[in-house]
C-alpha cells in the first residue's frame, strides 16, 4: 500500500507529481499555475521552513505567498499543507490537510524591489480559498467520471440540476454547470468526484465531507478533476488562521472495489427505514386536492383503507397557506381553512388509531416571511442591506423567503410541530420539502456560524437536529425530504426524475438501487414510477382498473414485506425470487414498459402472467417482452 499512491514537490514545496500503481496522473507537462487560490488568483507560493517545518519531507510541507495590491502594499499567507496514507481504512486512502495562517508580507517576491519598507499591509477580503488546484489528467482518454445527485426533480440539461454523470470528465461536467449540483451538502452524493480508467479499472475518489468551512465543488480550475472553493465572504486579518477540512482520496485496483466504495460511502450516515415501511402499500396524500373539511377527508380514507386497496397514507400538505403560494407554509400549523385543529387532529387520529401510518408534508427551504405571528424577522437569509432573498418566487411575491436552516429559533419552531403531529396526532414520519437546498451566505453576524458562507452547513444542523427529534419522540417514525444530503441521517431519499445519459445506460435513481447489492443498510427512494416495488417505498396504481392489483399487493406487503422481499433493477422494476414474481411500475411517460429484458437468470422466462386478471405475455424472439403494463406477474421459466 504505501507505494501504492506517490507524490513529490517541486523546491517551492508545490505537489508536482501523484503516481498511482506507478502511473502519472498529474499533467506534469503543464503544471497547474497554482496549487492554492485567493478568490480565484493562483497565489505564487514558495518554500517557507523553519525549525519545526524545515520542509525535508514532502509529507509535511509550510509555503508563503504574498499579493500586492498597490506600491509597497499588500498581505501574505502561510500554508502548510500535511499529506500521508490513513492506516487501517476498509479503503485505502490519502488524507490531505491545509492548514492557512495571514501573517505581515514580506519584500521576498516584491514585483520591484527597491529601497523602503517594510510593506504596509492591506485589508485582505476573502471570497473564497480553492485547493487542492491540482492539474489533474488521469489516465487521459481513458480516464471516466461518475458525479450522481440526490435531487428529486427539475431541469436535467446542461445547466440543470438533477441527474447521474458517468462519462469522460468532460461530458460529465457539462452537465455540472448548476452551482445547486456542486454546493455543499446540497444535492451531492459523492462530495467530490469518482475517477477510473476505463481499461484497467484503476480508480480514485476525491471527497470532503462534513467540512467545518463551506464549499462550492469547482470543476474549472484542476484539469480532469476537481478542487473545493471554500467560501468565507468575509474579511481575513492578520494573525487570523483557518484549519481547512481533510480532503481525503480514495483509491483501489478494480471496478467492484469501486462500487463498493461508492456503497460505503454513501450509506454511511444514511439511516434505514423500519420495517414497517416495506409492508405499507401507499396512497397519494393531499397537495391542493383535499376535501372541503378534515372530516370529509377522514371519511374519504377510511373508505380507501376499508376497500383494502392502500393502508397508508403519503405525506400530505396540510399546512396553513396562502392563496396561489404553491408549498409555502404561512406557519407549520394545520390549515384552518378546512377546520379547526382539534378536527384536524380528530381526522388523524381516525386513522392512526388504526395503525395506518400517515406523514406530514412540511418546507425546508423557507417560510413566508412574516406570514405568521410567530414566524421571527431573524430566521431569515439576509444580505448587508438588510433585505431577504425569496427562494421561490420574486421579491413581489416572495412565497419562500430563503431561512437560515441552522437558526436555533426556526430550529425550535419545527421542533414545537412535530411534536404536535406525532404526539397529539399520531403521524408517522415528515416529508421535508426543498430538503436539498442551495442556501445564499448570510450576512447577518451569527453566533453559531463563522462565516457568512456557512449557511449550507447548517442544513446538516437541522437536519442532525430534527431527525434525532423524531426518533426521541418516535423510534419508529421517519424522516426524508425532496433532494437531500447524504452527509446527514435520513430514513429516505425523494428522486423523482430518472434522467438516463451515462455510459452504463443508468439514471440517479438506478445508481442509487444499485449500491443496495453491496451489504449494508438499504437505500429507499420515494417518488418515481407509481408501483415501484424496486424502490421499498411502494405507491399505489391510480390508473383506472388497477383496484385489483392494489388489494392483490397490500396483501402480498402485508404477509411478505420486508427490506429483502424484492430485488431491485434499472428501471425500477422488481423481482420477488421466492414466488417468481416481477413487479412492473407504471412508468408515467410510456404507461407501459416499451421494452423489457429481463436480467439473468430470469432472461430465460417465456411467458408473464398478470396475477390478478390471467393476462399472459410472450416474450419474443430475443427473449424481451414489449410493451408490459404495470402489473404483478408469475414469470414461467423455460426449462432445459
Amino acid at each position: 500500500m504505501k507505494n501504492d499512491f506517490l507524490f513529490e514537490c517541486d523546491k517551492r514545496g508545490a505537489v508536482s507529481s501523484i503516481k498511482l500503481f506507478g502511473k502519472e496522473l498529474l499533467d506534469t507537462a503543464n503544471p497547474s499555475p497554482g496549487e492554492f487560490l485567493v478568490n480565484g488568483a493562483p497565489l505564487k507560493l514558495r518554500a517557507y521552513p523553519s525549525d519545526r517545518h524545515p520542509n525535508e519531507n514532502p509529507s509535511n510541507i509550510r509555503m508563503k505567498g504574498e499579493s500586492f495590491v498597490d506600491h509597497f502594499s499588500g498581505w501574505g499567507l502561510v500554508v502548510h499543507r500535511a499529506m500521508g496514507l490513513r492506516t487501517y481504512m476498509k479503503h485505502q486512502c490519502l488524507g490531505i490537510h491545509y492548514h492557512i495562517r495571514r501573517e505581515q508580507a514580506d519584500q521576498t517576491d516584491l514585483p520591484c524591489p527597491g529601497p523602503g519598507g517594510p510593506v504596509v499591509e492591506a485589508p485582505l477580503y476573502v471570497d473564497k480559498f480553492t485547493l487542492p488546484s491540482w492539474n489533474w489528467k488521469f489516465w487521459g482518454d481513458d480516464t471516466r467520471m461518475i458525479f450522481p445527485s440526490s435531487h428529486s426533480s427539475g431541469p436535467a440539461d446542461e445547466f440543470g440540476h438533477i441527474g447521474y454523470e458517468h462519462d469522460t470528465p468532460e461530458k460529465c461536467k457539462n452537465f455540472m454547470q448548476n452551482v445547486w449540483r456542486r454546493i455543499y451538502p446540497g444535492v451531492m452524493v459523492i462530495h467530490g468526484g469518482v475517477f477510473y480508467n476505463a481499461k484497467t479499472g484503476h480508480w480514485l475518489a476525491i471527497t470532503c465531507r462534513r467540512p467545518q468551512v463551506g464549499y462550492i465543488l469547482n470543476i474549472a480550475d484542476a484539469g480532469k478533476g476537481i478542487a473545493y472553493d471554500y467560501t468565507l465572504h468575509s474579511q481575513f486579518g492578520l494573525g487570523e488562521s483557518l484549519t481547512m477540512p481533510e480532503i481525503k482520496i480514495y483509491f483501489g485496483l478494480t471496478s467492484e472495489e469501486m462500487w463498493s466504495f461508492m456503497s460505503d460511502y454513501v450509506k454511511f450516515y444514511f439511516r434505514e427505514a423500519p420495517e414497517w415501511v416495506y409492508k405499507t402499500l401507499w396512497t397519494t396524500g393531499l397537495g391542493w386536492d383535499n376535501k372541503p373539511t378534515w372530516t370529509e377527508q377522514a371519511d374519504y380514507w377510511e373508505k380507501m383503507i376499508d376497500k383494502g386497496e392502500c393502508n397508508g397514507i403519503s405525506y400530505s400538505l396540510v399546512t396553513n397557506r396562502p392563496i396561489m403560494s404553491g408549498t409555502t407554509p404561512l406557519g407549520y400549523e394545520p390549515d384552518p381553512n378546512h377546520g379547526t385543529i382539534d378536527e384536524f387532529k380528530s381526522m388523524c387520529r381516525r386513522l392512526t388509531d388504526k395503525g395506518v401510518p400517515m406523514l406530514i408534508w412540511l418546507s425546508h427551504s423557507g417560510l413566508m416571511h412574516r406570514g405568521g405571528p410567530d414566524i421571527c424577522d431573524d430566521w431569515f437569509i439576509t444580505g448587508i442591506d438588510g433585505r431577504t432573498c425569496a427562494s421561490w418566487g420574486t421579491e413581489d411575491t416572495p412565497h419562500l423567503c430563503h431561512i437560515n436552516p441552522g437558526h436555533p429559533g426556526y430550529i425550535e419552531y419545527t421542533k414545537k410541530w412535530i411534536r404536535f403531529y406525532i404526539k397529539e396526532c399520531g403521524v408517522k414520519g415528515f416529508f421535508i420539502d426543498c430538503l436539498g437546498w442551495a442556501f445564499p451566505p448570510d450576512f447577518t453576524k451569527r453566533d453559531f456560524m463563522r462565516y457568512p458562507g456557512d449557511t449550507n452547513r447548517m442544513a446538516i444542523k437541522f437536519i442532525e437536529e430534527i431527525g434525532s427529534y423524531i426518533k426521541e419522540l418516535d423510534p419508529e417514525a421517519i424522516f426524508f425530504g425532496e433532494g437531500t444530503t447524504f452527509d446527514a441521517p435520513n430514513d429516505l431519499v425523494s428522486i423523482n426524475h430518472n434522467p438516463v445519459r451515462a455510459i452504463d445506460g443508468m439514471g440517479p435513481r438506478d445508481y442509487l438501487l444499485k449500491l443496495n447489492k453491496y451489504p449494508g443498510k438499504r437505500i429507499v427512494l420515494d417518488q418515481g414510477p407509481n408501483f415501484s416495488a424496486a424502490s421499498g417505498f411502494m405507491t399505489a396504481l391510480r390508473i383506472p382498473g388497477s383496484a385489483a392489483k392494489n388489494k392483490y399487493m397490500v396483501k402480498l406487503l402485508r404477509e411478505k414485506g420486508g427490506r429483502d422481499t424484492f430485488i431491485p433493477f434499472p428501471g425500477d422494476i422488481a423481482i420477488m425470487e421466492s414466488e417468481k414474481l416481477l413487479v412492473v411500475p407504471f412508468l408515467k411517460e410510456t404507461a407501459t414498459y416499451p421494452v423489457l429484458k429481463l436480467p439473468a437468470p430470469w432472461d430465460k422466462a417465456t411467458e408473464l402472467v398478470e396475477e390478478t386478471d390471467g393476462s399472459i405475455l410472450r416474450a419474443g424472439k430475443n427473449g424481451s417482452f414489449r410493451n408490459v403494463p404495470p402489473g404483478i406477474y408469475k414469470m414461467k421459466i423455460k426449462k432445459k
